[in-house]
């Protein structure tokens, strides 16, 4: 009896070393995991952090909007490359019939690129981006076939960069 408590107890003493040592070893696996992914969401935050926009109705028209992008952060925001659009503008307004449209509008044109508050431009064939301490004037297109935007109409403007950053404003078509 006494060598069968012995060995009894062995085997139990041992099966809770194993299960320790395995579950001390998910934990840490764990542990790694939600540190790589907290890693990477706080360097995503980081990026739309430092990549802060402000935007200005300049100007609305019959069919289209005027913008003024102002990069007042630390990293540089970049807008066309070839074909391709990096940032994505949406435009919101009440037609003729009363009827609220919007439209998601990626294809846009930067009229100028220059140094906030200055008149020092740039050719935005070789500065397709926005610095930090630089403002583009874009120009938004309705979509062919949408309504005109009447006037008195509110039009709600909302630019989006490729970090994730959104700026928003309001304006009234005046004429």
């Amino acid at each position: 009896m006494g060598f069968s408590v012995s060995l009894s107890s062995a085997i139990v003493i041992m099966s809770l070393t194993v299960f320790l040592i395995f579950s001390a070893a998910i934990l840490f696996v764990d542990w790694l995991e939600f540190y790589a992914v907290e890693r990477e969401y706080s360097g995503r935050l980081r990026c739309k952090l430092d990549a802060l926009i402000e935007l200005e109705i300049s100007g609305i028209y019959n069919n289209s909007v005027n913008l003024l992008v102002r990069n007042v952060g630390a990293r540089t925001i970049f807008l066309v490359m070839g074909n391709y659009s990096w940032c994505s503008v949406v435009i919101s307004y009440y037609d003729d019939g009363g009827v609220w449209r919007s439209y998601l509008i990626d294809d846009y044109g930067v009229l100028w690129v220059r140094v906030s508050s200055s008149n020092v431009t740039f050719s935005f064939e070789s500065h397709s981006y926005i610095n930090p301490g630089e403002e583009a004037l874009i120009e938004v297109y309705l979509p062919n076939g949408a309504s005109r935007i009447p006037v008195g109409s509110v039009v709600i403007a909302v630019f989006a960069t490729h970090y994730g950053t959104v700026a928003s404003a309001e304006g009234v078509r005046k004429s």
